[in-house]
């Protein structure tokens, strides 16, 4: 099988560069010099075919982006499964093109309109979230049926990585026959994962935040407040993501941090393991393989 994968860091896991490994060989293994991928390399050791088009840093609408020109090159392969992890809406694009990805010159530096949000109501904030979400997965579908009409094998798999899902979120953007082929693996796999082994922690593990990694919500604040009175500025959004923080510092890096490490910002070696298993398990239950 092949398994494309689509979205940003999260297809790695990131260590420090002469730091936490000292061979060249596994410094220099995969795609980047801080970064191995476990998964690719579990699922090659599987039989499968392994290519990925993710980019670190990139946002939800930048991934979207790459995954709709893939509906303009031809493959050989008639089967393939795409798995993208979803990531910031609030990060940087600028559409580069799907042949420089790889390359050292890509430049990030067309930042989204941050002041566009508008942080003066919650509910108003979070429905305008679940909006750009809903639109870039709706384009993801829609590659996807297009390929699927032309007479390729495509599933495709959403994975919550350093964005979540929201489950209406997911049944918004998936129409009831797109349903058989477009399916949602997790919320957000690093909540999957703890609740493997919950323990005696089960009622964090439930309060999973949504924004447990949005840091760069930072600089939508400070755009929004050089154009905005700061009392306009709806403090429950300020708190979510505070406690975001004070969830992700003081209790996930600690206690789950055999998950994440060696960075603790991303699924780590460990974390991975857990990840190809899950995915290769919806995998056999929807008879992807097969």
């Amino acid at each position: 099988m092949k398994f494309k994968f689509f979205g940003d860091s999260w297809f790695w896991s990131w260590h420090a560069k002469d730091s936490t490994l000292k061979s060249k060989s596994l410094t220099n293994l995969h795609d980047h010099p801080s970064a191995i991928s476990i998964t690719q390399s579990l699922l090659k050791d599987l039989d499968h075919d392994v290519e990925t088009f993710c980019q670190p840093g990139a946002s939800l609408a930048h991934t979207a982006h790459v995954v709709t020109q893939l509906a303009d090159i031809e493959s050989p392969i008639e089967k393939e499964v795409w798995v993208i992890f979803a990531s910031s809406d609030f990060r940087p694009y600028n559409g580069t093109p799907l042949e420089n990805l790889n390359s050292e010159s890509v430049n990030f530096g067309q930042p989204y309109p941050y002041p566009e949000w508008d942080l003066s109501d919650y509910q108003c904030f979070i429905d305008q979230l679940d909006s750009y979400m809903i639109n870039n997965f709706k384009n993801i579908v829609n590659t996807v049926r297009l390929k699927r009409e032309s007479g390729k094998n495509i599933s495709a798999i959403f994975v919550g990585g350093q964005a979540s899902i929201p489950k209406h979120v997911y049944e918004e953007s998936v129409d009831a026959q797109s349903k058989e082929y477009v399916h949602l693996l997790s919320e957000n796999i690093l909540n999957t994962i703890m609740r493997i082994s919950p323990d005696k922690y089960f009622s964090q593990v439930d309060n999973f935040p949504r924004f447990v990694f949005e840091t760069s919500f930072l600089d939508i604040y400070d755009c929004y407040v050089e154009k905005h009175d700061l009392n306009n500025i709806d403090l429950r959004i300020i708190n979510e993501i505070e406690n975001a923080d004070l969830y992700r510092e003081n209790f996930l890096k600690i206690i789950y941090q055999y998950i994440m490490y060696p960075d603790t910002a991303h699924l780590g070696w460990a974390g991975h393991v857990h990840f190809v298993d899950c995915l290769m398990d919806l995998c056999e239950q929807k008879k992807i393989l097969n």
